[in-house]
């Protein structure tokens, strides 16, 4: 049987947003039986109804560490943060598993300055290629 994918956009451009349209696109994603929500977003501050919403969800909630170069056990990154037994929290490593760095790096929306990927040895669960990956830029082109 064969799995659809589903995108639910809980984040305009430049990331601006809130974490409730997040809760409420989990909500949406489990009234569908979507098994595995990717999320690559999340903030400095946790909200009630996203741990909520992570927590009643029947599937697996990946999310990105952060890339804020700051240990997620001490200053928390959400909803990474979050110890719900369904989570698993990705940190970005570049092609000699070592945290990836953007130093200096701007990208599409200028958020990356000086950061390097979060980490934490019990909030951060395993570390996936981050530096170097090709993605679709505007003009149907990789970069």
């Amino acid at each position: 049987m064969g799995r659809e994918i589903g995108f639910f956009k809980s984040f305009q451009f430049k990331c601006q947003g809130n974490l409730e349209w997040t809760a409420n696109a989990v909500i949406y994603a489990q009234s569908k039986g979507i098994p595995i929500i990717n999320f690559s977003g999340g903030g400095s501050s946790g909200l009630t109804a996203l741990q909520t919403a992570i927590s009643s969800y029947e599937g697996l909630f990946v999310v990105a560490a952060g890339n804020d170069d700051n240990n997620n056990e001490n200053s928390p990154r959400y909803p990474a943060y979050y110890t719900s037994a369904n989570i698993i929290s990705v940190g970005a490593s570049d092609k000699n598993d070592n945290r990836s760095n953007w130093n200096g790096f701007s990208n599409l929306w200028g958020l990356f300055g000086s950061a390097k990927s979060n980490f934490g040895a019990t909030t951060v669960d395993i570390f996936a290629p981050g530096t170097d990956i090709l993605s679709m830029v505007p003009g149907n082109k990789y970069r």
